[in-house]
């Protein structure tokens, strides 16, 4: 058990997509139409992956709600080292506008689930984001603070307000032949997170992951702007 919880890390940055990527998306009401899977484009190399690099689908929610969090979870030891340096996420919107503010999160671990709050949350804004299942979207890229990671599992993902960012979807695996990887979320008006697994909407049922990779340091590493087809800034706010 993490014992010595960090400060809450909040870092701001703006991001250009880098393209292509498409996919199907729901809400937790609507089914995807059916479509080819197609591969995402880049890959984010030196992160660890725990989908196949394929978009079948994406995960949102409803546009009355105004906090939506999805985390998948990865143990720390597989990460690379101690401290979190890098996370990428793959996005679709399927209403306008195209550019989305979103935050990147981290969760220690609560008896097999992700804890109440965060360890680390990131603000980010993606310019561009894919339009529709037809249309080449991306991968983007957000360097995080040195986030110390605690032993054991740990949760990575995106949270956002989809009363604001309303079509906004987390590209997801579907792959029959890959694992399944626990995946979980909640919103504002619930009281506990839900696993994918446990969830009694269909949309879940062909689940195999979430598409965030995520890279570790063993020692901090400076932070400092990332260069992705435009520049990405990252400097601590006190």
């Amino acid at each position: 058990m993490f014992r010595s919880m960090p400060r809450k890390i909040l870092l701001v940055i703006v991001l250009a997509s880098i393209p292509w990527v498409a996919l199907a998306a729901t809400t937790k009401e609507e089914a995807p139409e059916d479509s080819p899977a197609v591969p995402s484009g880049p890959t984010c190399q030196g992160l660890t992956a725990l989908d196949d690099s394929t978009v079948e689908s994406g995960y949102g929610f409803v546009p009355s709600a105004t906090t939506g969090t999805y985390v998948q979870e990865f143990e720390s030891k597989d990460l690379g080292g101690g401290y979190l340096t890098s996370v990428c996420l793959c996005f679709l919107k399927t209403r306008p506008d195209y550019d989305i503010d979103f935050e990147v999160v981290v969760y220690g671990d609560s008896n097999g689930v992700p804890a109440a709050e965060p360890i680390a949350a990131v603000a980010a804004s993606q310019r561009g984001v894919a339009r529709s299942k037809k249309t080449a979207g991306a991968f983007v890229q957000v360097p995080m603070p040195n986030v110390p990671l605690p032993p054991g599992k740990v949760y990575i993902g995106a949270r956002w307000n989809p009363s604001e960012e309303s079509f906004l979807f987390i590209c997801n695996d579907q792959s029959p032949a890959e694992p399944k990887v626990p995946v979980f979320f909640i919103e504002d008006r619930a009281k506990a997170w839900t696993s994918v697994f446990s969830a009694k909407d269909p949309i879940f049922r062909p689940h195999r992951a979430i598409m965030v990779r995520a890279g570790a340091e063993a020692e901090p590493a400076p932070v400092k702007p990332v260069s992705i087809v435009g520049t990405a800034s990252a400097a601590p706010v006190p």
